[in-house]
């Protein structure tokens, strides 16, 4: 999308942790799945767009607080994946671990 054209999720998305939207919701109206959201919302971001989320779904920062804790919440989870993802390391190069003959 250029940059300079308006995403219409942006349009749904109310201020304020109150006013979040669940995914099903916006994926209803702009006809795409909770995975369509998901990765409208990702590609917003990486944009530099601030999109919250929380329990109660999708919305934009009221104010500097909300913006550091979905910040912080997001940055929780990442670190909680790539935890997780170190289990894998092995399969990428098990003669680091001393291993030499394939793990499966």
């Amino acid at each position: 999308m250029d940059k300079n054209t308006k995403h219409p999720l942006l349009d749904l998305l109310g201020e304020g942790e109150g006013n979040a939207r669940r995914g099903k919701e916006l994926g209803a109206l702009l006809g795409v799945d909770d995975t369509g959201i998901r990765a409208m919302v990702n590609s917003l971001r990486k944009d530099g767009v601030p999109i919250c989320s929380n329990q109660h779904g999708y919305f934009l920062p009221a104010n500097d607080a909300e913006a550091r804790a979905c910040g912080r919440s997001l940055r929780a989870r990442a670190n909680d994946q790539l935890k997780a993802a170190k289990v894998f390391l092995i399969y990428e190069n098990p003669a680091a671990l001393g291993e030499t003959s394939d793990v499966y």
